[in-house]
């Protein structure tokens, strides 16, 4: 299992993107959002390719809060 997170800040939109290692694929993904004020989507979670996933969060209301975005991938050796 891989993951990552953005930094906490206000700025948008926030985008992830995780590489599986070696010849491993990725089987699935998600996200999660840190949020203060609930003006934050998740609008993207998907397999970019074969041994990536890709998420993407953004503000629906323009603000200063902080937030931050993470995300994680399922890899294996994929026979």
């Amino acid at each position: 299992r891989l993951s990552s997170a953005t930094v906490s800040d206000s700025s948008s939109p926030k985008i992830l993107t995780l590489t599986c290692t070696g010849t491993k694929k990725v089987l699935g993904g998600g996200a999660d959002l840190n949020i203060n004020n609930q003006k934050e989507a998740l609008t993207k979670s998907y397999p970019s390719s074969d041994n990536q996933w890709t998420v993407e969060a953004v503000e629906t209301t323009n603000d200063n809060f902080n937030w931050q975005l993470s995300a994680y991938a399922i890899c294996a050796n994929v026979e």
